[in-house]
């Protein structure tokens, strides 16, 4: 107790409740929505790391203060998470910057930079807003210096990952460029990134 400097006045009892990570992390997450919550109830966490992904099933014993019961399923889990998906959006940026040698200049290679201008923003900002079923949002990545080109202006992609949202089929094979700043910017439509990395 006094390790870990948890204070108490010295005449009540204390209860300290150990356990164990999946279940404190689902502990975490409700605490904000214990009046939605109802005793004996069920609801399934999916926690999502950065190489693993887990599920767990777990019953209410009490929702003042917050308590879980027993899970109601062995927890389950794959060897998948955000590093996957930030390496496969790497694969789609080196596919889509690889005629533009022009940008490697003083030793700066295409490497670096997706690695220093692009995956940041994709990090720590889309990745973890991303809303799967809104499909009117775009996201914009600006590559500096990038030169707009008029030979090859698409994002290969399947043609059945083109995604259709009831107006018709959109190609998701479509490269935009828009000017912001004085740099050249090139747009990837929404569904074209997730339709490559997202498999």
């Amino acid at each position: 107790m006094k390790d870990v400097q948890f204070s108490t006045d010295g005449d009540r009892p204390c209860n300290i409740f150990i356990v164990h990570e999946a279940e404190a992390q689902a502990i975490k997450e409700m605490v904000d929505v214990t009046n939605e919550l109802e005793c004996g109830g069920t609801f399934v966490l999916i926690d999502c790391g950065g190489g693993t992904t887990d599920i767990g099933i777990y019953h209410i014993a009490f929702t003042e203060s917050l308590r879980l019961d027993t899970e109601a399923h062995e927890a389950m889990g794959a060897m998948v998470g955000a590093c996957n998906l930030n390496d496969n959006l790497r694969s789609l940026v080196r596919v889509v910057l690889r005629g533009e040698r022009y940008l490697e200049t003083e030793g700066y290679t295409i490497d670096d930079i997706i690695t220093n201008d692009l995956m940041p923003i994709f990090e720590d900002t889309i990745e973890c807003n991303f809303e799967y079923n809104n499909v009117k949002v775009s996201y914009d990545f600006r590559i500096r210096s990038l030169r707009q080109n008029p030979y090859d202006d698409r994002v290969p992609c399947p043609q059945d990952d083109w995604h259709h949202d009831g107006r018709g089929c959109h190609k998701c094979q479509e490269r935009r460029l828009h000017g912001q700043q004085g740099h050249r910017r090139r747009r990837l439509r929404r569904f074209a990134l997730y339709a490559e990395i997202s498999a």
